[in-house]
């Protein structure tokens, strides 16, 4: 699962000024393909 938002974290992204974050959550059913594409992706998305 990803989610986006501040995570009920409000008041710690409000102090930073951040407008939120990505959390990506594995779970025993995420098989290694799954791992290996959300890998992938946040290399991706940090220029990797």
């Amino acid at each position: 699962m990803v989610r986006s938002g501040t995570h009920c974290a409000h008041p710690y992204f409000e102090a930073q000024a951040v407008a939120g974050s990505v959390r990506f959550s594995p779970y025993v059913y995420s098989g290694e393909t799954d791992m290996r594409e959300a890998l992938e992706a946040m290399e991706f998305i940090l220029g990797r």
